[in-house]
């Protein structure tokens, strides 16, 4: 056996910070997808009550600022991402589908 597999085989050779750098970012875009998945997963709940319940404004509503504190808890410095996104959507849906009682979140 020659002497770098040798060392090699006893991590002589081996960066262990650069793989536990990469083990953690990996760990952490694991997490990400998570969240992600999770945002995504209450958007389209909130999304479906408006579309296909009789949920009063009020607890949909309620559903939708529950949902952006969790969001703004996570990412504190996006609440116009959100703003932007999610509640211009909701609003968007409520408007072609719902429309029952003035705007969503006026």
């Amino acid at each position: 056996m020659n002497d770098k597999a040798d060392n090699g085989a006893r991590g002589g050779d081996i960066d262990f910070e650069s793989l536990e750098r990469e083990l953690l970012k990996s760990v952490e875009t694991l997490e990400d997808r998570r969240l992600a998945a999770r945002i995504r997963r209450d958007a389209d709940r909130i999304s479906s009550m408006i579309l296909y319940s009789d949920m009063p404004k009020v607890d949909i509503e309620i559903a939708v600022r529950s949902f952006r504190r969790e969001v703004l808890e996570l990412f504190c410095d996006k609440a116009q991402l959100f703003d932007n996104l999610y509640l211009s959507r909701f609003k968007r849906l409520w408007q072609q589908f719902r429309n029952e009682g003035g705007e969503l979140m006026d």
